[in-house]
């Protein structure tokens, strides 16, 4: 489970080291683990585009149906 990090009402109070302090342990909790959902959307993205060559390029999609599909999926990278 992760920690919940207990975080002062008026962080003004702080000093510079103690809030460098506090930021670690908030970062402490994000880092370390690697963003599998990136990886899995950018190549699905990538096949998605790729595909779309060969439909218009065989004429199984028409042309604009394949510009305004590689436009969306380009535009959701």
């Amino acid at each position: 489970m992760t920690q919940m990090v207990s975080m002062p009402e008026d962080l003004s109070a702080l000093s510079n080291a103690e809030l460098i302090k506090l930021e670690r342990k908030i970062a402490r909790r994000h880092s370390g683990m690697f963003p599998w959902l990136m990886v899995i959307w950018a190549f699905g993205n990538l096949v998605f585009w790729l595909s779309l060559w060969p439909l218009v390029l065989l004429d199984v999609m028409p042309l604009w149906l394949g510009f305004i599909l590689a436009t969306i999926s380009l535009s959701l990278v």
